[in-house]
Parts: C-alpha cells; structure tokens; sequence
C-alpha cells in the first residue's frame, strides 16, 4: 500500500510491528468505508479497528471521514456490523493448462484473529484470518489444490469476454466474481469443464502484474487459497415440441430436414448467446439453416434484429428467412426502420444500417411499453458498435 496510513497509538501497541507490517501488504486502498468514494493515491487513510470479540476487523478509511481507533462492539452490535468491500479478479494465463482466476475477495478491510491464548504474554500475536471464510466454505492450500473438491453452490459461468463465478446456494452464496479472460483462454475452460479459482488478499488483481510465476509464489508462500469450479452447463431452455415445430418450418422452407451438426450449433446458440469456440462457425446454407431455427425459437420473445457486415450475406439471409417464415405469420423485413418496440418481427441488415435506424428511433418519439429486441450478430460486433448493442437489447447471440 502506497497511501500514508495513520495509525492511532494504542492500535499499533496491541498489533505490534510485525502484524501491523502483514496488515499493509493485505489491505488494498479501493474505496474509503465510510464514505464510499474513491480512494486516491494521494489520500492520507486511518486505520481503524472494529473489535467483535471472537476477533477484528481492520477498515480502510479517508483522514476526515474516521479516525483511527479502536472501537468495541457489544455482541448485538456485532451482529449489525456491516461493511460494503470491494473485490478485483484477473485471469491468470497457466502455460500447459487452464486459466486461473485470481480474486481478491476483501481490498480494504482484514480479519485478524488473536493467534492462542497465551498472546498477551508473548507480545499479542495475530494471524490474518480474512480468507477463513472461504476456507471453511471448502476452499484449500495450494499443496492440496490437485485434489480439490468444488465449493457447495460454487459455479462457472461463460460470456463471450468474460469468466464469471458465482454461487447461488451454499456457504458462499450471493458471491459473484468476474474478470475479462481471451478467447483461447475462454475455449480452454469450456473444454475442460471446470476452472480453478483462487483467492487471496496478497495482490491487487487490477493493478499488480499477476503472473503463472506470481501466482507460483503465492501458492509456495501459502497466500492463496484453491476451489477447483466446475462450469456451468444449463439445460436447453427450448421445448422438444417448440423445437420440432421450428425443424418442420425450416425443413418446408429449405427443402431439406436440418442435420444434428445445425441443432448442436442452435441450441448452443440460444443457450449461450455464443458457440464459446467449441463448434466451428457455420457458412454457405449451413449458416442460413442455422440462422433461420435460432430466428424461429426466438419467436414470441419480441423483435429480433439479425446483423451482418456485408449487403450480400443480408440479402441472402433474408430471402432464406422468407421462405422459411413468409407463410407462418412472421414478418421478415429488411432494416429499413425496423422497430425497437414490442412487435414481432425479423428485421434484416448491416451493422451502419442497423445503427443509422437506432439513431432515428432516439430521435422518434418513445413508445410507452415495449420489449428489447434480440440481436443475432451473423458476423463478429465491431468494437464501435459493441456497447450499443449490449445495452440496446435484450440479449446479444454472437455467431
């Protein structure tokens, strides 16, 4: 920690030296815990010290906002003693091996416990327990990590750019960490099936360079604790019945029954949003089978905006979707002014046509209710339009 830390008399008397010296390269200066606003580097901080009796908590805070004392808590306050902290997370990039994700769970607080109860007579000693919860949530030290076993409720869960973990149940539940990772990294970790986290109060994972030999040090260091996360895989969300019936509209307007390889790649479409890299990208008529089931099983879900790069792979997929749809009750149009309100419709067109009609649409007046269009990006989302679509639609499915 670069910031000037004060520290009040009688709180560096209790810790001592050596725990005060542990407690400045485990607290990392996010935000003040009072306040709630940003942490600079120029910041002069306090530290203070909430004692709860089984053990304390060491808090981060702005020169004016708290001072530097040592407060104790009866066991009702205690109980209500709350603290909004922040965590950072990076992928950490493992040669002959999957991704870790590092996460710091506690930046600008620390749990100390008193280290036996002979401490007063030998100068107070304290550990550093703020990952003992995780430990007791089934989290392990880096000697037993090869066998780790998955944390109750504990769960991977895959984007496009981005590895999420969460738990929705268990000893952790209301946890969710998550980091940018690559896409070979992304690809590593869906064909593996699980991702190995880890958690530590060591490092900064926005800030620090955190490397495979960092990570190595912490773990001969015992500064971090493993979960081995097995990655979410839901079931399709797609009705057996709702899926035939899209097979027998395709199989009409094409000519031809979609094959098992076009099911696999649409069901993995609608259920991810991508294909994570693990089925190759359709092309040809193969994409338009491809196109025209994910566009059908999107039906009733509100309008769907299918993007491509070029006028050519536009018009081909809407005389496809034509043929596939122009009987059946949908409307299939190319972009024009397609609606982002709540008809349902299947609007055609490039990336600049799309964004010239969203643009009239901002300038229109607003309808009252409506639903989010879907968006099917046939072609990769340029980076200039990829936070527009992100926050203009309901979902984004990425071929």
């Amino acid at each position: 920690m670069r910031n000037e830390l004060k520290v009040a008399d009688d709180i560096r008397a209790e810790l001592g030296t050596e725990t005060m010296d542990r407690l400045r390269n485990n607290l990392v200066p996010v935000d003040c815990l009072t306040c709630g606003e940003e942490i600079t580097g120029a910041d002069v901080l306090n530290l203070a010290i909430d004692d709860v009796n089984v053990g304390l908590f060491a808090t981060l805070h702005h020169q004016e906002c708290r001072p530097s004392a040592w407060v104790h808590h009866t066991p009702e306050q205690a109980q209500n003693l709350k603290v909004n902290l922040t965590w950072r997370a990076c992928v950490v990039d493992w040669q002959g091996g999957t991704p870790v994700l590092l996460v710091n769970p506690s930046c600008e607080a620390a749990v100390l416990i008193r280290t036996n109860a002979l401490a007063d007579m030998f100068g107070k000693a304290w550990s550093i327990g703020t990952l003992n919860r995780c430990a007791g949530a089934g989290f392990v030290s880096p000697g037993q990590a090869s066998s780790a076993r998955s944390v109750e409720g504990l769960k991977a869960r895959l984007e496009p750019t981005r590895l999420t973990v969460l738990a929705e149940s268990g000893p952790l539940e209301g946890t969710s960490w998550h980091a940018e990772i690559s896409a070979v990294g992304l690809s590593q970790v869906q064909a593996a099936g699980n991702v190995l986290v880890g958690v530590t109060t060591a490092v900064d994972p926005k800030h620090d360079a955190v490397t495979e030999a960092r990570l190595k040090e912490l773990s001969r260091s015992d500064e971090v604790l493993f979960s081995l996360v097995p990655v979410e895989r839901p079931e399709p969300e797609v009705d057996p019945e709702a899926l035939m019936a899209v097979m027998e509209v395709v199989r009409r307007g094409m000519g031809s029954v979609p094959g098992e390889e076009h099911i696999a790649v649409t069901l993995m479409l609608y259920r991810n949003g991508t294909t994570l890299g693990a089925l190759p990208r359709p092309t040809g008529r193969d994409l338009l089978v491809v196109v025209s089931m994910v566009a059908g099983l999107c039906w009733g879900s509100g309008p769907l905006h299918v993007m491509t790069h070029d006028d050519g792979t536009a018009r081909r997929i809407m005389d496809s979707c034509r043929k596939v749809f122009g009987h059946g009750g949908f409307v299939v149009s190319r972009v024009g002014e397609p609606s982002f309100s709540s008809e349902r419709r299947i609007t055609i067109g490039t990336y600049q046509e799309i964004a010239a009609a969203r643009a009239r649409f901002d300038s229109g007046p607003r309808p009252s209710a409506g639903l989010l269009p879907i968006a099917l990006a046939v072609d990769p989302v340029p980076d200039s339009e990829r936070d527009a679509v992100r926050s203009r639609y309901s979902r984004l499915i990425e071929l």
